[in-house]
């Protein structure tokens, strides 16, 4: 039965998914609506909109900024969905949680090169996401790509010297991962409060310029993007590492 429902709810969504096709426009057509109209007003208005001078940056994070939420949140609720799927061993026949578990499926890969490359590369690795992550408001960077670096920072780490030393455990990365989320929904609801949208920073009653207050804004709501990533990408990766990759 359970396969007939999917199956059933598979097909409907294939048909409302390619029926949609049809309304967009062309690849490349000039006279199109987002050609004409939301591409030149993003282009004209978002520096002064938002005071960020990355257009993009303006797009992903304040005009199209509830839809970011959602995504973050996916991701988020893809670090859960994976210890409920794969958080836990089993041996002989019993189902036990790895997630308090030091161990992982690999050796230790540590040696005189890798840990003295590692010692050297981890901080100008962390430097650069840290750059990128305040600097995604100017130029092209921000939240989901400072995340990925700070994550794989992490990985390494466990990688190279063991579980044992590693600086995040899957639970607290979780609950980061919850927090990251967090930080950017009450960000973006805080301008309800006082009268504005959602994002809408100018609204907020501190004692700064306007553009000076949607650009802290931005940032933090950056950096909630950027805690969400990279726990997440922990949690993934040593919930697969611990079982083996058998799943």
């Amino acid at each position: 039965m359970k396969r007939v429902l999917s199956v059933i709810l598979l097909g409907a969504m294939a048909v409302i998914f390619f029926s949609s096709l049809s309304w967009l426009p062309s690849v490349g057509d000039p006279h199109s609506a987002p050609n004409t109209h939301v591409s030149p007003y993003y282009l004209e208005r978002s520096y002064k909109d938002t005071g960020a001078t990355n257009v993009v940056t303006a797009i992903i994070l304040v005009y199209r900024g509830l839809d970011t939420l959602g995504e973050t949140a996916v991701i988020f609720i893809a670090s859960v969905a994976t210890i409920a799927i794969l958080g836990y061993k089993v041996n002989n026949g019993n189902r036990k949680s790895s997630l308090d578990d030091k161990t992982g499926s690999h050796e230790v890969f540590g040696g005189f090169v890798l840990n003295t490359a590692y010692r050297y590369m981890v901080p100008a690795i962390l430097l650069f996401a840290v750059y990128i992550l305040f600097h995604g408001e100017y130029s092209p960077g921000g939240g989901f790509h400072a995340g990925v670096l700070f994550g794989l920072t992490i990985l390494s780490s466990q990688l190279i010297t063991g579980y044992q030393q590693t600086i995040l455990s899957v639970k607290l990365a979780v609950l980061l991962a919850g927090i990251g989320v967090l930080i950017y929904a009450v960000v973006g609801l805080l301008s309800f409060f006082f009268g504005g949208i959602f994002l809408e920073h100018g609204v907020l009653p501190f004692n700064i310029k306007e553009i000076g207050l949607q650009g802290l804004s931005i940032l933090i709501v950056e950096i909630g993007v950027a805690i969400c990533v990279m726990a997440t990408i922990v949690v993934v990766f040593t919930i697969m590492d611990r079982n083996g990759g058998k799943e």
